[in-house]
């Protein structure tokens, strides 16, 4: 894996996780229970935490977050906002299966350089939390697909196309990645059609919407809440 290859794969990853934060932080007051609360600020924080350790790494002299809509690498299928719980759920399960596979590659790769040694320490912290981070929506997977199986089935099959088509782009056996959840949903299917297109050409079909693009970027300091002195 050459140089330009791996920076654009580290981008991948940050802007990913950039986003997946942004789904967690924005969906905790429709948490259902005070323990979904806690566990989503946390992955939130985690993620953002990751982001910006991994922001500065790439680039000191680059400002991620002002940049242009057409300049975020993070996966398409997160570009909508999740509309339930269970969707929610299933594409949050996606992302951090894909955060987690990408860091692996990354970290598997054999070519790191000296340039890349600082980050290292970071990638290797998203395949660890990614980790945690399955494991409890996995949980999660398991409860929602009890109380709405129809919901969940329709997600997975929503999400898992653009999902799958992202994650073939890097990995030949993508539809692998998702066993662990397809497994537990009985009679679940996801359409098997990866585009073969590079993620550059598919991110590059259609920047993120504007919505979200405002979400993630800077905000200007006369927007911020700044608590008066006093």
């Amino acid at each position: 894996m050459d140089s330009e290859v791996r920076r654009a794969l580290k981008l991948e990853i940050a802007d990913t996780a950039w986003v997946l934060g942004h789904w967690y932080m924005a969906s905790i007051p429709n948490s259902r229970a005070l323990a979904d609360f806690s566990a989503l600020a946390g992955m939130g924080q985690e993620a953002f935490g990751l982001v910006s350790g991994m922001f500065e790494q790439l680039d000191t002299d680059t400002d991620f977050e002002s940049r242009s809509a057409d300049e975020i690498a993070s996966a398409p299928f997160l570009d909508a906002a999740p509309t339930s719980w269970a969707d929610l759920v299933v594409g949050s399960l996606f992302a951090e299966i894909l955060l987690r596979a990408d860091a692996s590659l990354l970290l598997g790769d054999g070519s790191e350089t000296a340039e890349d040694a600082e980050l290292a320490g970071l990638i290797r912290r998203v395949v660890e939390v990614s980790g945690f981070h399955l494991d409890y929506e996995l949980g999660w997977l398991d409860v929602v697909r009890r109380a709405e199986p129809d919901a969940v089935r329709e997600c997975l099959s929503r999400r898992g196309e653009p999902a799958l088509a992202w994650a073939a782009a890097r990995h030949p056996q993508a539809l692998d990645l998702f066993a662990d959840v397809t497994m537990r949903v009985p009679d679940v299917e996801i359409p098997v059609a990866p585009t073969g297109a590079d993620r550059a050409t598919q991110r590059a079909a259609q920047a993120i919407p504007p919505g979200l693009h405002t979400f993630l970027t800077r905000k200007p300091v006369s927007l911020a809440h700044v608590a008066e002195a006093g």
